[in-house]
């Protein structure tokens, strides 16, 4: 009698280890962890140990815009050409995924302006200002395209 107690016993300790192991596996509980990581390496300065995390965000739900956005935020900190180009991407991903991400469309106004895009600075400051009329970085970066474009041309001109 002893022994089937003491045998069921350890089945039933197997099975809650191995239920409450899995749920520590999960993707929801793999994607918050790295979330939760990302977000504090970011916030120590820790930017490329925040990327890392961030990329393997993106990895396990890439249609999920936040960390496409924190991704590019990343990005931009570490700065340089190479990331850049990568902020740009995920800037890119991240208002084809969520429109109403009025600061990522700002940021990909501001590299379209460094990249000498005006026109396309100009789309970008137009679509926050159409939700937020008095958006003043809206305003700025239309400000800011419209004055480049205007100066494009008029060297072209030349």
């Amino acid at each position: 009698m002893r022994l089937v107690i003491s045998t069921t016993f350890i089945g039933m300790i197997l099975i809650t280890l191995i239920v409450g192991g899995c749920d520590r596996f999960s993707p929801e509980s793999k994607k918050a962890k790295h979330l939760q990581l990302g977000q504090t390496y970011f916030d120590k300065g820790q930017y490329n140990e925040a990327l890392i995390e961030f990329k393997n965000v993106v990895q396990l739900d890439p249609k999920n815009a936040d960390p496409h956005y924190r991704l590019a935020l990343t990005y931009l900190k570490l700065g340089g050409t190479q990331n850049l180009q990568g902020a740009f991407a995920e800037l890119s991903r991240t208002v084809e995924l969520d429109k109403t991400n009025r600061d990522a469309q700002l940021k990909l106004g501001e590299l379209y302006l460094l990249g000498n895009e005006p026109a396309k600075a100009l789309e970008q400051a137009d679509i926050v200002l159409v939700s937020a009329p008095q958006n003043t970085e809206g305003l700025i970066l239309k400000g800011r395209s419209l004055i480049t474009e205007k100066h494009y041309a008029e060297e072209s001109r030349s």
